[in-house]
């Protein structure tokens, strides 16, 4: 499905709209690791006291210039604290091309669920 710049599309490829739409904690670990990449755009400090296994960090603020580092060849999952910065990633990263879907309620989302 093809999306317009600044459209946010769920993992299912339904949706369309400018919302922060995801893919859930409980989802995105059932995804193949070795078929995504994941980011955490959330500030190196807070990178180094926890995150995802095997997540990138690259500051939200960072994403258009470190944006070389990301293969457009496979879907994206990014995620801050509590998923709000997320969605800012997301339409920056979909306006330069990428497969890119937040996971709704950041690294919150994980703890609440009690996968990390």
């Amino acid at each position: 499905m093809a999306c317009e710049p600044g459209q946010v599309l769920n993992a299912d490829g339904s949706g369309g709209g400018r919302s922060s739409s995801g893919v859930s904690a409980e989802n995105f670990m059932k995804l193949q690791p070795d078929s995504i990449q994941v980011i955490d755009i959330r500030t190196k400090t807070d990178f180094a006291k926890d995150g995802l296994k095997g997540a990138v960090n690259i500051f939200l603020h960072d994403i258009v210039n470190e944006a070389d580092k990301i293969d457009k060849s496979r879907p994206v999952y990014v995620y801050c604290a509590n998923g709000s910065k997320g969605s800012i990633a997301v339409m920056v990263l979909r306006d330069l091309g990428f497969e890119v879907y937040n996971i709704d309620g950041g690294l919150n989302a994980f703890k609440e669920a009690g996968i990390i």
